[in-house]
């Protein structure tokens, strides 16, 4: 607890040093830069700085910064508040995103890392116990334990079924049917885009394709290097990203095809939509910043500066 609360004096003071920089257009492309967002809160999980970031489009001169308490891996929003989880410090935490504080944190043991939302519940997978955790939202109580080995690294839920791909077993489980699929090697994430279910595979540079329906594998996409976030775009579009490439690449889930590739900066990792639909936002872990895309035309429109070492990000409504 000593080296916690030295840590959160440490970023308290390092904050206010720290220049936030916001550059329209970029280097990436010779295009004439788009508008860029004017409204909306992209929050930003910092893996080395333990922290999360608040960038508020509406008043960009004045970024949020929280210190987590440990490297936040994914962040939800469910019920107007913000939930991460904590990976090496094994807890999981409630944020109140309007005041920028920390609200609750439970424990949780085995390297907490996935996270998903169903209805009333909060699903948290663990790396290192190879279980999945139901959690009671209201209260943060467990309700539920269920093994599920393999290392289950991320969760996706809808409709009542809970997805977890098992990143050392190369596969992914249905855990309301108790049906598995293989997938490529080492898949890091999942995503849920209407009839299909997507995994990014970062070994074997590739997505899977599975028919939620019929639980049946499409095809494996390869994609590039080291696809390590998959999202939905549509119900027959996903976007990756290439960690190995400094590229996104979105996904044609019916022709089962890449039909796009776009630079990004070094170390492309979280990937999340603004709530209008408009905006993609790219964080890069190597740079420590986030790269915005205007969706119509995949011209970039912003980069922004993140806290250290970004991954995961969401993008609150105004």
């Amino acid at each position: 607890m000593k080296s916690r609360g030295i840590n959160r004096v440490a970023m308290l003071l390092i904050l206010p040093l720290m220049a936030f920089a916001v550059i329209g257009g970029s280097r990436l492309t010779p295009r004439e830069a788009a508008r860029p967002p004017g409204a909306g809160v992209l929050v930003v999980a910092n893996l080395r700085g333990e922290s999360l970031t608040f960038i508020d489009f509406a008043d960009l001169a004045r970024p949020r910064t929280l210190f987590a308490g440990g490297p936040p891996h994914e962040i939800v929003l469910a019920g107007g508040r913000l939930y991460a989880t904590l990976g090496r410090a094994d807890a999981l935490i409630e944020v109140e995103t309007a005041a920028t504080a920390l609200l609750r944190e439970i424990p949780l043991g085995g390297q907490p890392h996935g996270l998903a939302v169903s209805g009333d519940d909060l699903l948290v997978t663990t790396d290192e116990a190879g279980s999945l955790i139901v959690l009671d939202r209201a209260s943060l109580a467990i309700k539920a334990f269920q093994a599920v080995g393999g290392t289950p690294h991320a969760v996706a839920a809808e409709g009542g079924h809970t997805y977890v791909v098992q990143a050392a077993g190369n596969a992914v489980q249905d855990l309301r049917t108790g049906r598995s699929a293989a997938t490529g090697a080492l898949p890091e994430s999942v995503a849920i885009a209407g009839a299909y279910l997507v995994t990014a595979n970062a070994a074997a540079g590739t997505v899977t394709v599975i028919d939620r329906e019929s639980w049946r594998v499409l095809g494996e996409v390869r994609v590039g290097k080291e696809p390590v976030r998959v999202i939905a775009l549509s119900g027959t579009r996903a976007v990756v990203a290439l960690n190995g490439d400094s590229e996104i690449a979105v996904v044609d889930l019916v022709r089962l095809r890449v039909i796009r590739h776009e630079k990004t900066l070094d170390r492309p990792d979280g990937l999340c939509i603004d709530p209008s639909g408009e905006y993609l936002a790219v964080t890069s872990n190597a740079m420590d910043a986030a790269v915005v895309f205007q969706l119509k035309d995949w011209r970039i429109a912003i980069t922004v500066a993140t806290g250290d070492g970004p991954g995961s990000c969401l993008w609150l409504p105004a």
